[in-house]
């Protein structure tokens, strides 16, 4: 099942960035008709729409995107990218302010340069070959002639969302400065956000970043960074090899189970801090960020995760008296939750050492599917009576092997013999 969408505003263009994709092994196909985009979605991992709109008058493109856009989010596509023209030229804010109102997002990353052929950003001017690109023969195109290089000046007058600008001192300064500064940008109210790059290492950089968000944002750029998505959101055919455990019960059997794969496999226990989810969103943000560091620090070094949030039912009491004092009821407090292991499970799926999840309790399960937004889940065999294993079909853990496990199911080598089955299954 699809788990790329890209809309290309012609076909070179298609066909350049689809096979950034391609060549890591994941099935790509191209279709002229967005009415195509559900039919062919069920055999292919990515799947790009040629729109030749660059030339079409700006009604015209944003008609055409729009249906893209719809028939792809139909298809429970997990990623969409936006491909333009790395000299800028098309109906660029036009086409992104259809997709933007197709798929209910909340902004854009606009990303250009593709610095292996000449095309860099700087302080949002673009450059080719480090002339400006009004200063080139871009200028003069007979069909879409581009006279300005400052590009969120030039999407601006075509746009009628808000443009930022992130500049690339604040890229240099890597993968969590680039998150933040994009978080930043989308609480000050802005729905397309520009991002300089002057090298590959810039791009790579970007899309890690992006992978990193835990919500849902179009990304737009040339192959450049088209080249960087397969690795950055783990969507290459290589599987990893490491297992996320998320433990929403706080049962005896499922603490036992979690010290017996500490001991027997050097599992990494990430305890999420409570007390920070309870002080608002900010904080609960700050705590989910943390959460998703710890868990790549660990797969980088080998070692499989288990994310909770009490280490066991007396915990899970204190803290409930910590949250009631803090003014946050229970309800109100099991949703927290949800929302933290869903939102880190959101980013661990996009990570390309992960081979597979398992989650502990049925509650735990479904926020994490709610938060994956999963279409389905195919049921296929059981590791131990009550613990069975499945694919999650859908969204962006489309293809992810699951296993789950009631809270008080299983003896005490459970957890290890599930992450050892999704390890040899991979």
């Amino acid at each position: 099942m699809v788990r790329v969408g890209i809309i290309a505003d012609d076909y070179t263009g298609a066909a350049d960035t689809g096979v950034q994709f391609a060549k890591k092994g994941l099935k790509t196909a191209i279709v002229r008709d967005s009415q195509r985009i559900g039919a062919v979605a069920e055999r292919v991992d990515v799947l790009v729409i040629t729109t030749e709109s660059r030339a079409d008058p700006a009604e015209v493109a944003h008609a055409k995107v729009a249906s893209a856009a719809e028939e792809f989010k139909k298809a429970g596509v997990g990623l969409l990218y936006k491909k333009i023209d790395s000299t800028l030229r098309g109906n660029i804010g036009v086409e992104l302010d259809a997709a933007l109102n197709a798929l209910n997002v909340p902004a854009v990353i606009l990303c250009p340069a593709y610095p292996k052929t000449g095309r860099t950003t700087v302080g949002g001017w673009h450059y080719v070959n480090n002339i400006l690109i009004e200063d080139t023969e871009i200028a003069a195109d007979p069909e879409s002639p581009v006279k300005e290089s400052h590009i969120p000046t030039l999407i601006q007058s075509q746009s009628r969302s808000p443009v930022t600008l992130i500049d690339v001192s604040k890229v240099s300064e890597g993968v969590q400065r680039v998150a933040d500064e994009v978080v930043t940008h989308l609480k000050q109210g802005s729905q397309i956000i520009v991002v300089d790059a002057r090298s590959q290492g810039d791009l790579k950089v970007i899309a890690q970043a992006l992978s990193a968000l835990d919500q849902p944002l179009l990304i737009c750029g040339s192959g450049g960074l088209a080249e960087e998505l397969p690795d950055a959101f783990g969507l290459g055919s290589e599987q990893g090899d490491r297992v996320a455990v998320i433990a929403g019960s706080v049962s005896k059997v499922t603490a036992q189970q979690i010290r017996w794969a500490e001991t027997a496999l050097n599992v990494k226990v990430i305890q999420i801090d409570m007390h920070r989810v309870f002080l608002g969103e900010t904080e609960r943000s700050l705590e989910v960020t943390r959460g998703i560091e710890e868990v790549r620090d660990a797969f980088e070094v080998g070692r499989d995760v288990v994310v909770r949030f009490a280490e066991s039912q007396r915990a899970f009491e204190a803290i409930r008296e910590v949250g009631r004092r803090m003014g946050v009821a229970d309800g109100e407090m099991r949703r927290r939750i949800g929302d933290v292991l869903g939102r880190i499970a959101l980013a661990i799926v996009k990570d390309r050492n992960l081979c597979g999840l398992v989650l502990t309790g049925g509650e735990t399960a479904f926020n994490v599917y709610k938060a994956l937004d999963v279409l389905e889940v195919e049921v296929e065999d059981e590791i131990v009576p009550g613990i069975p294993t499945a694919t999650i079909v859908g969204g962006p853990a489309s293809g992810t092997q699951v296993v789950t496990k009631a809270g008080a199911f299983g003896d005490e080598d459970a957890l290890v013999t599930a992450i050892e089955y999704l390890r040899k299954k991979r």
